[in-house]
């Protein structure tokens, strides 16, 4: 199966590599505080750059290599140097290394690579291909990951636009791929949906598994207005039901632990 079966995908991922650009930058300019990053912030900036190299790639189906190298220097650059203006971030030269070693391999990544991977950010690699309740167990194994990382909800609605992006435009691929507006393979709308969820509420066993169980009774039911956005066009119906099942789960978690 490959995610680059007509010309319409690769501009996508040249859309998507915008707007990856754009957090990027905006990210950097966020307070860190609150966010329980720690020490996993040198493999954020590593892994935020790898991907970002790989959106330029497919974009521009993998040519300009010169000229994505240097786009991605001078984000790096950019990101970076910015905190140096901003009272409550700081420059570090090891934030900066780590952003240009993911740069770095994504560009040494073969093509059959890149594609592989795009194809498991999609299928949650390989759970949405288990026979039984593929979305169920994609929004199951966040939630055990989440539990396991020293993330707090403000830290996951910092990274809920990146995974959205960074879901939708693999998804949509794949979705090309089989002739399928919503291939039950795809589970990365579930993960996007059940992170929106879990960050209304406290990290805690209670509220979280709220939380879940009402994000997969919405997701499941899907009803008004889920439904509606379902119904958008491409890749955008694929990932924005969800989304939506997210917020108004989290939403009406919060509502019932407030009235508790």
């Amino acid at each position: 199966m490959s995610v680059w079966i007509a010309p319409q995908t690769t501009k996508r991922f040249r859309s998507g590599a915008y707007a990856l650009s754009v957090l990027v930058i905006l990210l950097a300019s966020l307070p860190a505080t609150g966010t329980r990053i720690g020490a996993t912030d040198r493999l954020l900036h590593f892994f935020g750059f790898f991907l970002l190299s790989l959106f330029y790639q497919a974009g521009w189906a993998y040519r300009r290599k010169w000229q994505i190298s240097l786009i991605g220097v001078a984000l790096a650059l950019i990101s970076e140097s910015l905190q140096l203006l901003l009272p409550w971030r700081s420059f570090g030269l090891q934030d900066l290394g780590a952003d240009l070693a993911g740069l770095l391999l994504g560009l040494l990544l073969p093509r059959q690579g890149i594609e592989l991977l795009f194809q498991g950010i999609a299928t949650g690699f390989g759970i949405g291909r288990i026979p039984w309740g593929p979305g169920t167990a994609a929004s199951v194994a966040f939630l055990l990951l989440y539990l396991l990382t020293p993330y707090t909800p403000r830290t996951l609605w910092m990274f809920l636009p990146g995974a959205f992006v960074i879901g939708l435009f693999p998804a949509w691929g794949v979705a090309d791929a089989q002739a399928d507006r919503d291939p039950s393979v795809v589970v990365i709308d579930e993960v996007v949906g059940v992170m929106a969820a879990l960050a209304w509420v406290p990290k805690s066993i209670g509220p979280l598994l709220l939380a879940f169980l009402l994000f997969r009774l919405l997701d499941i039911l899907k009803p008004p207005p889920i439904r509606w956005v379902e119904r958008a066009p491409g890749g955008w119906g694929i990932l924005l039901d969800d989304l939506l099942a997210g917020f108004l789960a989290g939403a009406l978690a919060r509502l019932i632990l407030l009235l508790l």
